[in-house]
């Protein structure tokens, strides 16, 4: 994925205490990923991240074979081990399943966040919740209320209900359409007549909403209830993967897992950083070359199957230097529905990152500002 803004930054930070939010709009590039343990280009070989020299060379993607300088190390991807990441290596556009970008916004705070399951979603019988929907009619817009989806339908052009192809803003447009001449209405030469009553009317002015066109208008304050948040289908989206009769509780380290357990199988040989699996498997054959194009050991290696709590939360900390920030946001879906159904799309987002600020005197911008007590000029 590759994240683009979309507008500029926005936001507020108080100087002294580091508290402060900042308001983001993405378009995120989703691109297929080249292989299972090597799903984006990589920069290798650059002896110091993010100091200005293209000291490595990219592997796969747009710029394979040139000089980067990595902008930091992952130590999962490409597995096993890692390398580093840069934007100086692109993935290649062909790859691209998401056109000009998924629109992601977000807010972060270094305060909390929480994202509430409020959407009807899976079988309408089980009365289950989803945090996140799209927009009708903006399938691309995803949104967690109607109030997110307002403005996007609006009152069209219609047609006259006796004659279709004459188009009309009001049902006055489909009336005193006269005199009959030659067998043509004087004003609509498309309508043919035997008499001036036959060009009186031909209303009335049938128009409908973009987003429900059930929605009779007359105007765009008509189409309000048009604009809507809601689930694609009966399977998009899913509520969350622990099954009928099982909860999503907090675990020891504050995310979501099932409970009862939900026991998971993956391969042991190639794992992330943290020691968690993540090809999944059923047996040793999914872990040979033959599936992963690397040995990944044997269908050995468990691990309890994660969940998002209801609510979503996320939780920031101020601090003058080095604020981290939390935001809880809706994803849309891709144009790939293998992707949409793997990663849950559209679903919920969850980031939590550590920025670093300096601070300095607007009367004297080469004096530091010191927080908490000033000391500038």
């Amino acid at each position: 994925m590759v994240n683009r803004f979309a507008q500029d930054i926005s936001g507020t930070a108080n100087v002294d205490t580091g508290e402060g939010t900042v308001e983001t709009h993405l378009r995120s590039v989703v691109y297929l990923g080249r292989e299972l343990v090597t799903p984006c280009p990589y920069c290798t070989g650059d002896p110091v991240p993010g100091d200005g020299v293209r000291g490595g060379v990219c592997v796969f993607g747009e710029n394979d074979g040139e000089s980067c300088d990595s902008a930091a190390v992952n130590f999962t991807f490409p597995a096993p081990g890692g390398d580093g990441h840069s934007l100086d290596c692109f993935p290649s556009a062909d790859k691209n399943v998401s056109g000009s970008g998924l629109r992601i916004d977000i807010t972060q705070t270094t305060g909390t966040v929480s994202l509430p399951a409020g959407i009807d979603c899976g079988d309408p019988a089980d009365g289950l919740k989803c945090p996140c929907a799209t927009c009708v009619p903006d399938r691309q817009m995803p949104c967690q209320a109607n109030a997110d989806c307002q403005g996007l339908s609006h009152c069209p052009i219609g047609s006259c209900d006796l004659v279709p192809a004459r188009s009309c803003s009001s049902n006055a447009d489909c009336q005193n359409l006269g005199p009959c001449r030659r067998k043509k209405c004087k004003l609509d030469q498309t309508i043919a007549c035997t008499s001036d009553a036959e060009c009186v009317d031909v209303g009335p002015c049938n128009r409908g909403c973009t987003g429900d066109s059930s929605v009779p208008c007359a105007s765009n304050a008509d189409c309000v209830a048009a604009d809507r948040c809601e689930k694609v289908n009966a399977n998009v989206p899913l509520p969350d993967s622990c099954g009928t009769g099982a909860a999503c509780v907090p675990a020891p380290d504050g995310q979501g897992i099932c409970d009862p357990p939900v026991t998971e199988t993956f391969c042991d040989a190639i794992t992330r950083a943290n020691g968690r699996g993540f090809i999944s498997c059923f047996s040793n054959a999914d872990c040979s070359p033959v599936f992963i194009g690397v040995d990944a050991g044997n269908c050995t290696l468990t691990g309890d199957r994660r969940c998002f709590l209801d609510p979503i939360v996320a939780q920031g900390m101020p601090d003058p230097t080095r604020p981290i920030g939390a935001g809880v946001f809706c994803i849309p879906p891709t144009s790939s529905a293998g992707i949409n159904n793997v990663a849950g799309l559209p679903g919920p987002g969850r980031v939590v990152n550590q920025g670093y600020s300096q601070l300095f005197c607007a009367s004297d911008p080469s004096v530091a500002y010191i927080p908490g007590v000033g000391g500038c000029p």
